[in-house]
């Protein structure tokens, strides 16, 4: 059945997300999880590449530095007014002569001028290039802190959000997004979940349901880690998408209850290829879903719950990926059908 607010007469069953707190206790501690983290530096900068095609910053233009060749032709006359006289006092010349050397005295200074500009604007550009460069480091180290920092705290979804910005970054690709675009979804599913870091452990790690006021908590984490990113430079439009990826095509979702086309295209694709990871990935108290039963859940909610270009990009890529690899290239674990769409997003 559709997903359906929780009463408060009743504790909430399940949450939006497995990982948004859900556990069940099968005895297992954190010793016996892998301790290994996933190579996020990898991720971001794999991230990083597909950013390359943003446009560069504008140049500030100020006087005759936006125009060379004016600057060019003024230099070449200033140059011909001193060193015209000069020569007529030593050859004396026609009036047709005096003009032929200003002429040629101005065809010089532009072309030496326009030589100067073009050296001196290649070197602005590699210094922009090298900040550029250096913010975007100071951006992927802090990245991997956060991702890190989060996945310490609750190993059992280990790996989810690499998994999420992998498949987003290829979802997104498929879709026709720009490079720029891919760079801001990629970085979006590594971080969907980051402000995740700001809900208390007895409610991020609670085996089994939440109340409905630890769920109310939950919900915050998305408008926290909207918070946390926007204060990054350069994540603004990525913080937007962290903030929207809880909403719902049909108006449903939180936290502003945008609908269609408002909700960003970035997010769109993060919800429908959460709900993917989360049903098909294993976990420590069950099983994946196959990828039969998998799709099937999301067909039935797509169109409410999920983006239905969206739904439809992952079904043309899984096909393709199945048909060159022989399986998705994110992988299945079983099928103990345990989680549904309406649960995992």
């Amino acid at each position: 059945m559709p997903y359906s607010p929780p009463s408060k007469s009743h504790p909430v069953p399940q949450l939006v997300r497995p990982e948004d707190g859900l556990r069940r206790d099968t005895g297992a501690s954190r010793s016996d999880l892998p301790p290994e983290l996933p190579d996020y530096h990898a991720v971001l900068c794999h991230a990083e590449e597909l950013g390359h095609d943003e446009p560069s910053p504008p140049r500030v233009r100020l006087g005759v530095a936006e125009n060379p060749r004016l600057a060019g032709v003024l230099a070449g006359v200033l140059a011909g007014g001193i060193f015209t006289p000069a020569a007529l006092l030593v050859v004396p010349a026609t009036p047709a002569a005096i003009l032929s050397a200003l002429v040629l005295f101005a065809s010089a200074g532009m072309v030496a001028a326009y030589a100067a500009y073009m050296v001196t604007r290649s070197g602005h550009k590699a210094d922009a290039q090298s900040r550029i460069r250096h913010e975007r480091n100071s951006i992927i180290s802090t990245i991997t802190s956060l991702v890190s920092a989060l996945e310490a705290r609750d190993p059992q979804t280990r790996n989810h959000s690499a998994r999420v910005a992998k498949l987003a970054g290829r979802v997104g690709r498929e879709m026709g997004l720009s490079q720029a675009e891919l760079y801001e979804v990629h970085l979006s599913g590594l971080l969907h979940d980051v402000g995740k870091i700001g809900i208390p452990d007895s409610i991020l790690l609670k085996p089994g349901g939440l109340t409905l006021e630890e769920y109310e908590i939950m919900k915050t984490h998305s408008a926290l880690g909207a918070r946390i990113l926007a204060g990054i430079p350069g994540l603004e439009r990525v913080a937007e998408i962290v903030h929207c990826h809880h909403e719902m095509h049909d108006g449903r979702g939180y936290p502003r209850g945008l609908q269609g086309h408002e909700v960003p295209p970035g997010a769109r694709i993060i919800a429908v290829c959460d709900t993917y990871i989360s049903m098909a990935e294993n976990r420590p108290y069950r099983q994946g879903r196959s990828l039969e039963k998998v799709m099937q859940e999301i067909h039935r909610v797509a169109g409410r719950q999920l983006d239905p270009e969206a739904v439809s990009t992952l079904e043309t890529l899984l096909r393709k990926e199945v048909e060159t690899y022989g399986r998705p290239m994110e992988g299945f674990g079983g099928d103990s059908g345990g989680t549904d769409a309406t649960q995992a997003a």
